[in-house]
């Protein structure tokens, strides 16, 4: 009688997961280690198929699992939630990767800091894995209204910096980063020209940020705030040196399809600069 009752109530508890879990997301649990990862997936419908995400993300419920950071994953949490699909971004060393893998998951490493193209690649790795219907033709209209919405802005060809970060040192976002490639397709000069960001140290006695401006001679700056914590930078008004033009960061910090946002709000702004 007992064993009848146990497997009876076991049957009970499966039907009720079975009954909650969206018919799409069976043999598709996900784990995102990156916020932008969330984004790319959520860009495809399947952000529900979530079980588990890093403790950076927000996007998720707050009651997810939380599977660690991007350098150090939790892999016994990753383990325990049975997923399908890993997700990460090549801030992960491989052999970490590697040994957060549990058996019959499969990993993959995402890249897209780089460059726009990474962004859509990361797209189409995910809607390959997933096996999502007519993906590619998602993808190409996601490329098509990037460079669609990035045309349409006016005032081409000022000089400017991508600045982000409100602590003690800012940092610059170059022109090989899918910013500075994003600035560049909308027709803006992104004097920084280094492959990745820049840190620009300031102290009592030297402000690389004052020198820079001084050598290159920006227009103004973009500042990129998460809007959840601030409207503006203390650390930038403090050395106000140029115009500077905040956007919400929420919307460009995170190399994914949200980006189509912050062109958008880009272009609202034109009456700014």
């Amino acid at each position: 009688m007992i064993i009848k009752t146990i497997i009876s109530l076991t049957l009970l508890f499966t039907t009720v997961l079975e009954a909650k879990t969206p018919s799409k997301c069976q043999n598709k649990r996900i784990i995102s280690q990156s916020p932008y990862i969330t984004h790319a997936i959520d860009f495809f419908g399947y952000k529900e198929c979530i079980v588990g995400a890093s403790i950076y993300d927000e996007q998720v419920d707050k009651n997810l699992p939380r599977t660690g950071k991007v350098f150090v994953p939790d892999k016994e949490v990753i383990a325990k939630l049975h997923p399908d699909y890993i997700f990460t971004s090549d801030w992960t060393k491989n052999s970490v990767m590697a040994d957060m893998t549990p058996k019959g998951a499969k990993a993959f490493m995402l890249h897209g800091f780089q460059s726009m193209e990474q962004v859509e690649n990361n797209l189409y790795t995910i809607g390959n894995v997933l096996k999502i219907k007519d993906f590619q033709t998602k993808v190409k209209n996601f490329s098509h209204e990037w460079r669609e919405l990035a045309h349409a802005i006016k005032h081409k060809n000022k000089k400017v910096i991508l600045m982000s970060a409100c602590s003690h040192d800012p940092y610059s976002y170059g022109t090989n980063t899918y910013l500075g490639d994003l600035f560049s397709e909308a027709g803006f000069d992104v004097v920084d020209k280094s492959n990745n960001v820049k840190v620009f140290k300031i102290t009592k006695d030297k402000n690389e940020l004052d020198e820079f401006i001084k050598e290159f001679r920006p227009d103004f700056i973009f500042g990129f705030v998460p809007y959840t914590k601030a409207s503006t930078c203390s650390v930038l008004e403090t050395n106000k040196k140029l115009p500077i033009i905040y956007l919400n960061g929420d919307n460009f910090l995170h190399p994914a399809p949200i980006l189509l946002k912050g062109l958008k709000e880009l272009k609202s702004k034109e009456g700014e600069y």
